[in-house]
């Protein structure tokens, strides 16, 4: 498979998946401030599905793998979202208030990302109010992670120095 076919999975997988996923927090939808599922099946027979984004990363997870994207390739990942002012008129500044799971796909020479808040498929470095790693002298959190589907391993992403 090459990495424009890749690619094009990957931009079909988001497109899908996105046109069907209806944002819902974890604690309204399970009662539960995380809860970590996929919607797959949902998606493959063509129905919405309610979740935030772990969800919907994971939902972009499954849904990759089984359009034929190498398991080495596919990845959720655990980052922090630029600082924003939530519906309720909370200003959300902290890492943990910026929490947020996407889907990647690595290519040769960079990372594709699935995320339910964007339009469309963009490469890490394109949104730079992402964060990827914490500060390095951050010793309050240890969760920026990274789940592969070939190693079935969850990875701490490296810090910034």
């Amino acid at each position: 498979m090459t990495e424009d076919e890749i690619e094009d999975i990957a931009e079909d997988v988001h497109r899908k998946v996105s046109s069907l996923a209806d944002y819902t927090s974890d604690s309204e939808e399970y009662g539960t401030p995380d809860d970590w599922r996929d919607h797959y099946q949902e998606v493959a027979g063509g129905l919405t599905f309610k979740d935030d984004c772990d969800g919907t990363a994971w939902t972009y997870f499954v849904a990759c793998l089984e359009a034929g994207i190498p398991p080495a390739r596919v990845s959720v990942n655990t980052c922090c979202v630029e600082p924003f002012t939530d519906n309720a008129g909370v200003k959300r500044v902290s890492l943990a208030d910026r929490y947020h799971m996407v889907c990647t796909v690595n290519l040769d020479d960079r990372s594709l990302v699935l995320d339910n808040r964007q339009s469309n498929v963009w490469h890490v470095g394109e949104l730079h109010e992402y964060t990827w790693s914490l500060p390095k002298d951050d010793r309050f959190h240890s969760w920026f992670k990274n789940f592969n589907a070939a190693t079935k391993e969850w990875t701490t992403t490296g810090v910034v120095e």
